[in-house]
Order: structure tokens, then C-alpha cells, then sequence
């Protein structure tokens, strides 16, 4: 291990988790160079009227999304996270195309500085606000789990490169809109699972992470889906999926870091998923089990979602197994 490297993991391992340090590269931040990062962009706050809706938190309750802001140096706000954030935001105005047409680097740093800036605005938050002893809804050693993907938000500063691997699985496809900026919105997430899902007018995007693009499959397996522009409720469901596939990875992935001193970059590789055991990589999907996560994510009651031996309702297909379009318009029409 090099000494850069040594160098990198010592300040993440010693990184003061508190408001007084950039969330990014740890620098002490003084009256000459603090700034606030907006974990959901400003102008994604003003697209779509946010500034007063709620998000909810791993204690199941809500913050504002004015409000949901992490410590940030003018370096890393400005000359870091900027030009991504630009380059996404342009994508969005222009529609699902553009979208599509990004690099898909620029998507996984965009999505990992959101999940992290959530776990992370969480170190400061009381876990029950109405004991002034309350302790945080997170640790130090919760957001710690996440170090890999602490390390992978270093590639805004250019400090990382890939070897022969992506690191997570991206889905991007159309989603309905609603005419109507309240609606056109939507996030959900899991912290354990490293699952994120956006909706955004017609743009669709839901990843895993972390799972070195093992559920990549699925952009195969739901290409006619893709087809078809997902309701809002089908676009939960397939998030459902994914977080329950997720949790049945039983590998994590390993990897060999180096660094390039020529370059001064950090090269990453990944050992192999499957390692020497013939096991596979996902435990058995359990149909009960995945009931529960599309109530979760759906709000449907467990009851009135999964029948035993007659499985679990969806909305993605209709009886014939054909992929099913639910017209979003006919449901605003009616309200």
C-alpha cells in the first residue's frame, strides 16, 4: 500500500464526523470557506416546489428538503460537485434522452453523493427530538459500513479510475409525468441496501450502488417494460424488486486498490464476485418475503398484496404476462 494511499485511508478512518469538516475531502472549515451542500440540489427544490415537502429518515421521520443540508468547503461545492451537478441538471431540462445520454460515471457519483449526504445529515439529526439527551439516527460506525462509498465519491476530484469494472447497476428509463411539479417527484431509498430510486417528470432512475453491476440482467430481462412509460406505482414496484434482490447478494465485493503516481490517481479493482465458491451469488428469492418490501415501498397493505401459494399482485404485467401500461392522466382526471 502506498503511502498516498495509507495517507487517504488514515483520513477516513480519523474523519470527524461533525459540521466543522467539509463531508467531502475533511477539511476544517473557517468563515473563509464554509459552505453548504444541498444533498437534493436547489434546482431540483425549485423544479419541482420542494422546499417545503418532507423526506423521510431511517427513525421514520421527516425534514424538510430545504433543510436536508450537510458542511461542505467552497473547493469541493464549486470546483468538485458543480460541473456533475451542472452537467445533470442540464440532462433533466432537456428530458429522458439527454438523460439516458450521460455518462453514466456522472449518474453513479450524482446518486452516491445523495444516499451518502442522507446517512450523513443523519450524524446531526436527534433520533428523538423531544429528549434533549436523544443520540443521534446515526453513528459514526453506521456511516463507517459505508466507507467504499465514501472512497468512490473521491472520483469528483478525478481521483479514481476503474479497471475493467463499474462499480454499481443503473436503470434509467420513462416515467409518466403528472403536469404538475408536486407529483412529477419522487424518491425513495435504502441506506442498508444502497438502493436509490428518483423520479423526475419523465426520467425513471433506480440503482444499486454497490453490486459491482450485478443486477444488470434486469435491463435485459425488462426491456419490454422499458418500453412502456411507468406509472408512478409501477415505478415503486420495480424498486421494490431490485431493493429485495439486493438484499439477497450474498457477496460483497473486494477490492485491490493502488495508486498511480504518475497520474496521482487511485486505481480500483475488483476481485472476483463468485471468489472459489460454486454457491450463488443471490440467495433464493422468497415470494412472502418480497411481499413485504413492495407494501413498504407501495404503501399497500401486506394483505391485500400477496396471496401465498397464488403469489404476490403486480402492477408491472397484466394476466396474459404482457407488460401493462397505466395511464397517470385518467388517475389526475378523476381527482
Amino acid at each position: 500500500m502506498s503511502d498516498s494511499l495509507k495517507d487517504l485511508w488514515e483520513k477516513i478512518q480519523e474523519k470527524k464526523y461533525d459540521d466543522s469538516y467539509c463531508f467531502l475531502c475533511g477539511v476544517e472549515l473557517t468563515a473563509g470557506n464554509i459552505s453548504k451542500e444541498h444533498v437534493i440540489p436547489q434546482w431540483l427544490q425549485r423544479k419541482y416546489n420542494l422546499w417545503n415537502q418532507r423526506i423521510a429518515l431511517l427513525n421514520k421521520t421527516f425534514i424538510e428538503y430545504r433543510y436536508l443540508t450537510i458542511p461542505c468547503c467552497r473547493t469541493c461545492n464549486n470546483d468538485n460537485l458543480k460541473p456533475v451537478e451542472d452537467r445533470i441538471k442540464e440532462a433533466v431540462d432537456k428530458g429522458i434522452d439527454a438523460f439516458k445520454a450521460l455518462n453514466k460515471m456522472d449518474v453513479f457519483l450524482w446518486l452516491s453523493k445523495i444516499l451518502y449526504g442522507i446517512i450523513y445529515k443523519e450524524l446531526f439529526l436527534k433520533f428523538d427530538l423531544k429528549e434533549e439527551e436523544s443520540v443521534s439516527i446515526t453513528e459514526p460506525e453506521f456511516l463507517k459500513i459505508h466507507e467504499t462509498l465514501f472512497l468512490f465519491l473521491h472520483g469528483y476530484m478525478g481521483q479514481i479510475v476503474y479497471q475493467d469494472f463499474f462499480p454499481a447497476s443503473i436503470f434509467i428509463f420513462k416515467t409518466q409525468s403528472y403536469d404538475k411539479n408536486e407529483r412529477d417527484w419522487d424518491f425513495v431509498d435504502n441506506p442498508i441496501y444502497l438502493t436509490i430510486g428518483l423520479r423526475m417528470g419523465n426520467i425513471g432512475i433506480i440503482a444499486v450502488l454497490q453490486d459491482a453491476e450485478t443486477h444488470e440482467f434486469l435491463n435485459e430481462q425488462l426491456k419490454e417494460n422499458f418500453e412502456i412509460p411507468f406509472h408512478w406505482i409501477q415505478f415503486r414496484e420495480l424498486f421494490s424488486k431490485i431493493t429485495y434482490s439486493a438484499s439477497l447478494l450474498n457477496r460483497t465485493p473486494k477490492y485491490i486498490i493502488g495508486f498511480l503516481s504518475k497520474e496521482k490517481k487511485y486505481l480500483v479493482s475488483q476481485l472476483p464476485l463468485q471468489g472459489l465458491s460454486y454457491k450463488p451469488i443471490f440467495d433464493e428469492w422468497n415470494t412472502s418475503e418480497y411481499a413485504h418490501y413492495l407494501s413498504k415501498y407501495t404503501q399497500i397493505p401486506y394483505g391485500e398484496l400477496y396471496f401465498g401459494e397464488r403469489g404476490v399482485w403486480t402492477f408491472m404485467t397484466n394476466e396474459k404476462g404482457e407488460p401493462l401500461f397505466i395511464d397517470c392522466k385518467e388517475e389526475h382526471d378523476k381527482k
